[in-house]
């Protein structure tokens, strides 16, 4: 019996409690909140379904329409903790990053906004241009809200080198050069 506590040093360890998120339960406060008929529930009702038969592809599609809308600005931080988060890492990197965009916009706190990008960053890092993305959303902080123009230079030629490596000119060419600009 001694063998089981000797390789903990003798002390018990009780396991680390995860918090698991209920998405089920966070999608139908949603829709049970909108009213009857709205286009709103409607969008709800289909990420419900959707997260359901785990069709990420379509699911990504509106969740990237969802958080374009103004009615839901002031609960993107709250969609992404309780079910973005969820299954992040299933959906195709540059939409996950296109879909955390608005999140980080409406960030009062740009510290906290930065460290979110950063580990988003982190989590695509494999995906070049989700990644260059999320360089140019660090930049564009770091431009408006610090003017932090060293470190925004920094990024620049960061993300430059790392645009010698995406084939042709997609979406993420035209959001660092207007960040660039």
């Amino acid at each position: 019996s001694s063998g089981i506590n000797a390789e903990y040093g003798g002390k018990r360890r009780r396991p680390k409690l995860i918090k698991m998120r209920d998405v089920s339960g966070y999608l139908s406060q949603q829709v049970d909140s909108c009213s009857e008929g709205s286009d709103l529930i409607e969008m709800w009702r289909k990420i419900q379904d959707l997260h359901v038969r785990r069709l990420w592809h379509q699911l990504t599609l509106v969740l990237l329409e969802l958080v374009q809308r103004p009615e839901v600005t002031k609960q993107l931080k709250e969609i992404y903790e309780n079910v973005i988060a969820d299954f992040e890492m299933k959906l195709n990197p540059l939409s996950l990053v296109q879909i955390i965009t608005p999140v980080v916009a409406v960030t009062e706190d740009k510290a906290e906004a930065l460290a979110f990008v950063e580990k988003i960053a982190n989590k695509v890092k494999k995906d070049t241009e989700a990644f260059i993305l999320t360089k140019v959303i660090q930049a564009d902080i770091q431009l408006n809200h610090y003017n932090n123009r060293e470190k925004v230079k920094e990024l620049i030629e960061e993300i430059e080198a790392l645009l010698n490596d995406v084939e042709g000119v997609g979406f993420v060419h035209g959001k660092f050069y207007l960040m660039a600009s």
